[in-house]
């Protein structure tokens, strides 16, 4: 009998486990507490810059940590079975791909709720959005098309359509979005949590048109389906859904947002 390579030998000891994805940045704080909540303790991971690897104290379970915009289309590869992302990043995730298989399983309100939002300088002659896109319409600009900048590419892409923004550019962008604007920037769609950082830097909101919280994703088959797999999945989610922030999720907020 041929004995199993290697990498045979590892992938079975991988699709033997769950795994979760943990996130980076300013998510790993409330990542942490949501775990801490859930009477469970990832080591590696609570304080300080994290191990890629944390060992969470839950049998059957592995962990590794990834940016959270990068986990929607992880979970609908079957890269990993959950993991704790942003409504944010579920929202532009679902605006890139519609019909994606990934769905919120839990809602994690710990912390302080972060909002998305269209911004511009506060020079600009708009308080709404409504009054932006009169303003364009009437050739304000004088430029041939809207500069806007965010690193949610695909929200702020479908946003702009929706508003009838006329013709616009998106500009991806990897943080200091927020100081673009006006000299690169006409508008920006960017998150915040207590303005300061807008103010600093002389922005107004237009439209904040959406609120985002953490939140557990997982991939729509996990939750109908009939295997081992699938049932050890659910076993996981019910475990975690024990800690006081967490919530069954309201039906798609991200989507109706916009």
């Amino acid at each position: 009998m041929a004995t199993p390579s290697r990498a045979s030998r590892s992938d079975r000891r991988r699709s033997a486990l769950i795994w979760l994805a943990l996130p980076d940045g300013h998510n790993q704080g409330r990542a942490a507490a949501f775990l801490a909540q859930a009477g469970l303790r990832a080591q590696g991971y609570a304080e300080g810059a994290p191990a890629d690897r944390p060992c969470l104290e839950l049998e059957g379970v592995a962990c590794k940590v990834i940016r959270p915009q990068d986990m929607p289309v992880h979970v609908a590869n079957g890269n990993f079975d959950l993991a704790v992302t942003g409504q944010d990043w579920l929202a532009d995730h679902r605006c890139q791909f519609p019909n994606s298989p990934v769905i919120e399983a839990l809602t994690i309100r710990v912390g302080q709720v972060m909002n998305i939002g269209a911004i511009v300088a506060k020079a600009t002659p708009a308080a709404r959005i409504e009054e932006l896109a009169d303003y364009l319409s009437r050739g304000g600009l004088r430029r041939p098309f809207l500069r806007v900048a965010s690193e949610y590419v695909h929200l702020a892409d479908e946003y702009c359509r929706r508003h009838h923004l006329g013709r616009f550019r998106i500009i991806p962008t990897w943080g200091k979005t927020e100081a673009l604007p006006p000299q690169d920037a006409d508008m920006i769609v960017e998150n915040w949590e207590g303005g300061t950082t807008l103010e600093a830097n002389d922005l107004k909101v237009l439209d904040p048109f959406l609120q985002s919280w953490p939140c557990l994703i997982v991939h729509r088959q996990a939750l109908v389906g009939r295997g081992e797999r699938a049932r050890r999945v659910r076993d996981v989610i019910a475990r975690l859904s024990r800690a006081p922030c967490a919530s069954a999720p309201s039906p798609d907020p991200a989507r109706a947002a916009l």
